[in-house]
C-alpha cells in the first residue's frame, strides 16, 4: 500500500510541496527554529517583516501576559532587507522550502525600495505586503484602512517586481 499523498499546492503561481507555511511575524527568519523543526518539511517559510533599513522595534516591555493570553507590541524589529539578503538568504537557499518575505514601510517608497531589492534575489519566492503599517505621509493611518492607499502601495510594489504578491 502506497502511503505517499501528493500535498502540492499552488499559491499565487508558486508551487509548494505541501500547504504548511509559517505565519509572518511568528517564525523570525526561520533559521531560529532549525533545532526544533526540520525546515525542509515545510511548504514555505514567511519571514518576519522587513523594512528598507534595520529597525529596533518598540522599547520593552513588548510582551505582557493577560488573563486570557498575551498582548505584544514588538514594533517590527528587523535587520533590514539588505542584511537579510546578505546574512540570512544564503542559509535559507540551502533549504528545500520556499521563502516568502513580509514587506513593510512607513511610506509607499519604502515598500517599493524593499521590493526592488527582493526582486533581484532568486531564492525569494514571493512577497507578502504588510499594509497594517502606519502611513506617515497620511497622518499615521494604516495603509490597509484606506482602500485607495492599499491599492496604491500594492500597485507601486507590483510595478517593480515580477514575484508573486
Amino acid at each position: 500500500m502506497d502511503h505517499n499523498v501528493d500535498l502540492q499546492v499552488d499559491v499565487g503561481g508558486v508551487v509548494l510541496k505541501n500547504p504548511v507555511m509559517t505565519a509572518s511575524g511568528t517564525f523570525g527568519y526561520g533559521l531560529e527554529f532549525k533545532d526544533y523543526v526540520d525546515l525542509n518539511k515545510l511548504g514555505g517559510i514567511v519571514v518576519k517583516g522587513l523594512s528598507i533599513e534595520p529597525s529596533r522595534g518598540n522599547p520593552p516591555p513588548r510582551i505582557v501576559e493577560t488573563a486570557c493570553g498575551m498582548l505584544n507590541a514588538i514594533g517590527l524589529e528587523n535587520i533590514g532587507i539588505r542584511a537579510f539578503v546578505k546574512d540570512k538568504m544564503p542559509q535559507l537557499d540551502q533549504l528545500d522550502t520556499k521563502v516568502f518575505i513580509n514587506v513593510y514601510g512607513k511610506t509607499e517608497s519604502d515598500y517599493v525600495r524593499v521590493a526592488e531589492i527582493a526582486d533581484e534575489v532568486p531564492g525569494i519566492a514571493g512577497m507578502e505586503i504588510n499594509i497594517s503599517c502606519p502611513n506617515v505621509t497620511q497622518g499615521g493611518l494604516a495603509f490597509g484602512v484606506d482602500p485607495c492607499a492599499a491599492s496604491s502601495v500594492v500597485g507601486a510594489v507590483r510595478a517593480v517586481t515580477r514575484k508573486p504578491l
